[in-house]
């Protein structure tokens, strides 16, 4: 088996994903987090980068003022 083909193979499987993903009417009632979770079958490829992008926590806290108080400590 070659590698290339393999990557190629992954590579329109992907493509297909985000085909069939831009197609279905969206949902705008339902939290994004969980409408990827109940969906993570249907777009494997998909539900894992939005899980990376859309767990990111949010603070309002500034980097600076943070590592600082933690030197502080």
């Amino acid at each position: 088996m070659i590698l290339g083909d393999d990557n190629e193979s992954s590579d329109e499987n992907d493509k297909n994903e985000v085909d069939n993903y831009l197609k279905m009417k969206s949902n705008r009632k339902i939290m994004p987090l969980i409408w990827w979770e109940n969906n993570k079958t249907k777009f494997p490829f998909l539900s894992q980068l939005a899980k990376e992008y859309l767990e990111i926590t949010v603070t309002s806290i500034s980097n600076e003022c943070l590592f600082s108080a933690v030197v502080e400590f």
